[in-house]
Parts: C-alpha cells; structure tokens; sequence
C-alpha cells in the first residue's frame, strides 16, 4: 500500500509435505486463515498450490499418499469456493506428477527438472522421452606416460603396473566434480572412454587413456553427455555419488563456464573466461 501498487501472490497450502504452507490439520481454520489472507490490503490472491511429496512414487507405489494430497486440495478449494473465494490459478503438479497423473495438472503445472531432460525418478523415465539438454565439458591440458610404480594423486590410491598414457583434465571438485567419481567414474575422449585414476582433486583429475590413440592436449573430453554413440549420463554419476540427479547437477559451480546451443548453434556463453 505504501508504494502504491497491489502485490500479486499465489497462496500454500501444505497437504503433506510438511515444508512452508497453510496447515490442514485444522481444516476449517486454514479456510478462515487463507479467507482473511486473501482480504488482506496491498496484495491480490491470484492463485493457491500445494506440493507433492512422493508423486516420483519413492515410498509411494500406488500413488495412494500423493492422491490423498490431492483430494486433500479439492475438498479445499470447495471449502473455500462455498466462501466465495476463488483463484485464477490452481496448480500442484511438479515434473513427477505432470507426468504421471494428468488428471491432477488443473489451471497450470510446476515442471522443473524434466526442462532440462532429466527424470526426477527410474519410475518417471519409463514413461517419458526425454533429451538431456546438459554436457559437461573439460579438455585434456597435459597428457603425459607414466611407468610401473608411479602413483597417482593425492593418497596414492592408483598405482601404476604397465606403461600408462594419462590425460590431466583442469576440473575437479571445487567445479562440482566430486571427489567420489575418483577410480569409479569415466570421460569420453575422441569417442572413447577413459577411467578416471586416482582421487579427484580440487581443481583436476587423471584419466587413463593408454588405450586410445593420439589423444593430445586440449582434446576435448566429456564427463556427461554424448561422444560418438557412447554416452555418460548425470544418472550415472549420481548413482557413483549415492546421490541423485537432481544434487549432481545443481552441484556444477559457476567456475564452470556455460556455453548455450539451440538446433546445435552456439547463441550465447557466460562465466569466467568467456
């Protein structure tokens, strides 16, 4: 009001997922709770959602808890349209429940990680295409022979027993490369993959690439995505991480820079270096 404009909002309700939202445990109190909210001065109510808990069916294999939080929403929203209060926009629906449960998609949906070609659940993926529209990219910056004995990185956990070619990639940790993926994890270097040796460090890590020929500095390898037919999936890293996808990508920094394609066209970059 002292600025003289009307804020719009969007009203929460929490049916189950015990985070921020009007409580239903008394029912009747949050419609009397969200009827004076929507009354208060300075803000116009444009519309009310709540959030599902287990619509990926982790724990929830019959859907029955996350139809429950709907039913929960509807009984409501007629609660509150017998008050004649209504909304232009009722929405709960997140990536998992826009593709399972179309009936619940209402006035609009939430989808979050399936934008950027990624399922929030193995259960999800089998009922969706997706495209995952995310690459991480390094570029060997030294490549050099080791001899028996030779070990590799901090701890010396990889120890050396023939020849070996390794490519020095200037990414690590402190980039939202996890130390896990040490000794577990594998790059994609002129179309091939490359083990990960040793323990990644802040800053780099070694892969092996004895086995593919005329690997040479600032070659470009690739931690997730497509080289060739072979792929790295972030699915795949997490499940070396014990993490999930969601967690992996959000940990890449903004060290790294990004490069934004569309129809395999570079139309922009920004980060450090660019």
């Amino acid at each position: 009001m002292e600025l003289g404009t009307v804020l719009p909002v969007h009203i929460k309700v929490d049916t189950g997922m015990s985070r921020m939202g009007f409580s239903l445990h008394d029912r009747d109190g949050a419609v009397r709770q969200i009827e004076d909210a929507t009354r208060l001065p300075g803000i116009v109510a444009k519309g009310i959602y709540t959030h599902f808990a287990s619509a990926d069916f982790d724990g929830d294999e019959d859907g029955i808890y996350t139809r429950a939080q709907f039913a929960k929403m509807r009984e409501l929203l007629d609660s509150l349209k017998s008050r004649t209060v209504r909304f232009e926009m009722r929405h709960c629906c997140n990536s998992a429940a826009t593709v399972a449960y179309p009936e619940m998609h209402m006035d609009m949906v939430r989808v979050g990680i399936v934008l950027y070609g990624l399922a929030p659940s193995t259960h999800i993926k089998s009922r969706i295409m997706l495209r995952p529209a995310l690459s991480l990219k390094s570029a060997a910056a030294l490549v050099k022979t080791l001899e028996p004995g030779d070990t590799v990185s901090y701890g010396r956990t990889f120890e050396v027993t023939r020849p070996t070619v390794a490519a020095i990639l200037p990414i690590g940790y402190a980039d939202g490369y996890l130390r896990e993926f040490g000794g577990k994890a594998q790059a994609l270097i002129n179309g091939k993959r490359a083990a990960v040796i040793g323990r990644v460090c802040m800053d780099q890590c070694v892969i092996d690439v004895t086995d593919i020929e005329g690997v040479r500095p600032g070659d470009v390898a690739t931690l997730i995505g497509r080289q060739n037919r072979d792929e790295i999936t972030v699915d795949d890293l997490a499940e070396i991480a014990g993490c999930i996808n969601y967690q992996t990508v959000c940990l890449i920094t903004d060290r790294i820079p990004r490069v934004y394609f569309e129809d395999g066209k570079k139309i922009g970059a920004e980060g450090p270096m660019l």
